[in-house]
């Protein structure tokens, strides 16, 4: 049994919101320190010269290189490789099971979708989002609301057939 699957056991609809929204930050610095590791990859490269490291926003810094020692070097080397490596898998495995838990989040109607996705992922307020569809306030709660019960039905009907005997 995955951790995924075990956590299905226990999820509530307000968790799995909580998880969702972990793994996007999770993913995201994980992915900065990935960029930082290339980046020292790219400076045991260089051999003395000067380099302009650019990370994945186009954002570029001119080093001025010291020439690395060839044997620690290649240990160096070795090291970086090995931290970009496991990084990626890290980073796959995240986003697999943040795929898995939006997949069920896309389950519910798109009004209730949208909403809980702005407000608990993107951290938009409720007053907003409601302008957004020229309604109230009280609108988006009770949409909430409902939402966070539809969701709540989805993930309990999702347990029952990951976890029901099979017959």
């Amino acid at each position: 049994m995955t951790n995924l699957e075990q956590d299905m056991k226990v999820m509530t609809a307000r968790s799995l919101l909580r998880r969702l929204k972990r793994l996007y930050l999770i993913i995201e610095n994980k992915q900065l320190l990935k960029e930082q590791w290339e980046g020292r990859a790219n400076i045991i490269t260089s051999g003395g010269q000067s380099v302009l490291i650019e990370n994945k926003k186009g954002e570029g810094v001119l080093h001025n290189m010291e020439k690395v020692q060839t044997s620690s070097g290649g240990q160096q080397m070795v090291a970086a490789v090995a931290q970009i490596v496991d990084l990626e898998r890290e980073i796959a495995a995240l986003k697999n099971e943040r795929k898995h838990l939006e997949s069920i989040l896309e389950l519910l109607p798109v009004s209730e979708y949208d909403l809980l996705y702005k407000f608990h992922i993107l951290e938009i307020p409720l007053k907003i989002i409601a302008g957004k569809y020229d309604k109230s306030y009280s609108w988006a709660s009770m949409l909430h609301v409902k939402a966070i019960k539809n969701l709540q039905s989805i993930i309990d009907k999702e347990k029952d057939r990951l976890y029901s005997p099979s017959v």
